[in-house]
């Protein structure tokens, strides 16, 4: 997922979660009023009605004067119930107000969790789409026989020769006709040569001046031949590639001419 889009979920998802959370705590406060309230009802309920017992058994014994002040006492005490009821209703009101809103707020959610999926469903299937373009891409690549080549010339050249050989072999099996099989054809035979795995260097380099001797790597697969049969102790053949290579490469490099030429004074041939 991408840095943006991983934001914009933490955001979307992070903000409903304190809002939601600041509307609880004010609904639990407002609870906390109406059960006060409620006491404060129930409590004052309770001395009027022992104030009016108590007024009922005393009457014919309190003054008049006395009896008016209690009853100015009582309508205080009614107006105070009264505006306590009022109080009540009013946050019941708000109560009411409160829990519409955290509804509203929950259906917000809903949809933006929809959204939120319906977004990411989305998502999943461009990541999809590109990885299935990069997918066609790298085969693409891979079906490009320069690509397969230089991709195995790189392993020879870190030195992974097991690796190397196991390419360059595929290389030759599927592109046995491109015009770089002669030089995958001499650096399969080096594979072997610095492992000192003469025989089949030996084999890879007959290959190699055999099949693809009008390629560049002609001549280099002659001298590489006879420097793996001499390796190998059979002088005879050595001498005989040694002396073949200017016949047969008469335009090859002087370094390589010169290089065969004192491979044959190694071996003294005649």
């Amino acid at each position: 997922m991408h840095k943006k889009g991983f934001i914009f979920i933490i955001a979307l998802l992070f903000w409903p979660c304190l809002t939601q959370a600041e509307l609880v705590q004010d609904e639990r406060a407002i609870l906390d009023r109406v059960d006060r309230i409620e006491r404060d009802l129930t409590l004052l309920q309770r001395k009027i009605y022992k104030q009016d017992v108590q007024d009922a058994s005393s009457a014919t014994q309190t003054p008049m004067g006395s009896v008016q002040h209690l009853y100015a006492k009582v309508a205080d005490v009614e107006q105070i119930a009264a505006d306590l009821t009022n109080q009540f209703e009013e946050i019941k009101h708000q109560q009411k107000l409160l829990t519409e809103r955290l509804d509203r707020m929950n259906a917000d959610m809903d949809i933006r969790f929809a959204d939120l999926e319906k977004g990411q469903q989305a998502l999943s299937k461009e990541e999809k789409k590109s990885s299935q373009a990069e997918s066609v891409k790298e085969k693409v690549i891979a079906e490009n026989p320069t690509t397969v080549y230089e991709s195995a010339y790189q392993l020879l050249k870190q030195t992974d020769y097991n690796g190397a050989e196991k390419a360059l072999r595929a290389f030759l099996e599927k592109y046995p006709e491109d015009s770089l099989a002669g030089n995958a054809q001499y650096w399969l035979g080096e594979t072997y040569y610095v492992r000192g795995q003469y025989e089949a260097a030996a084999v890879a380099f007959a290959e190699g001046f055999k099949k693809y001797k009008t390629s560049t790597k002609g001549p280099d697969n002659l001298l590489k031949l006879g420097m793996s049969m001499s390796r190998l102790g059979k002088e005879k053949e050595a001498c005989t590639a040694f002396k073949s290579l200017s016949k047969e490469f008469p335009n090859a490099s002087q370094t390589l001419k010169t290089r065969a030429q004192k491979e044959a004074e190694k071996l003294s041939c005649s």
